[in-house]
């Protein structure tokens, strides 16, 4: 509503405006509005960074990651738009199964992720998730490890945020470690 109000104010050169609710409008299941809103946004730069990304946000599916793998390419700096990418991953995955490709691209770009913000609950939470259930891909044995090393860490600073706690049980029923379930379970 506000966004629609802005547009009425200011209704050109309102790109901001156009892409989140480009992205609202998809999510909540109006393609025809994201649509206009989308064709809005190509017509002050299609290939801006900006609107790859509000056009991949909106898509959420392998278009999208492709769409975010082209702003990437112009914006290799900005570690938001590896997180947007491995969270896309994530749900592509979800959705249509595993590929190798996509896990071990979403690996590496949810480290990227992380390495702009070592503390961001989504990206640990979407890179354990990976590690967990498809790390046969980088090796089990890497994987482990290096899911391992997250839960050390994270359990350090934030030992009974739920996001954590929800993480470390997944990642220990998932990889058999069952008593270590059964505590993280208790507390």
């Amino acid at each position: 509503s506000d966004l629609k109000e802005s547009l009425k104010l200011q209704p050109q050169d309102n790109l901001a405006a156009h892409q989140l609710l480009a992205v609202i409008t998809q999510r909540l299941g109006l393609r025809d509005e994201a649509q206009y809103h989308l064709e809005e946004v190509q017509k002050t730069d299609p290939n801006s960074v900006e609107l790859l990304t509000a056009q991949a946000l909106a898509l959420n599916n392998r278009q999208g990651l492709e769409l975010l793998t082209r702003a990437i390419e112009q914006n290799r700096f900005d570690p938001d738009l590896y997180l947007y990418r491995g969270q896309m991953a994530f749900h592509v995955t979800v959705q249509e199964g595993k590929s190798s490709e996509i896990v071990v691209r979403a690996i590496h770009d949810l480290e990227m992720a992380l390495a702009a913000n070592p503390k961001s609950p989504i990206a640990l939470n979407h890179l354990l998730w990976f590690l967990s259930y498809h790390g046969d891909v980088i090796g089990r044995d890497v994987a482990k490890h290096r899911a391992e090393e997250i839960l050390s860490d994270w359990e350090s600073w934030a030992p009974d945020d739920p996001t954590f706690l929800t993480s470390q049980l997944r990642h220990y029923r998932f990889t058999n470690q069952l008593e270590k379930a059964a505590d993280v379970g208790e507390r």
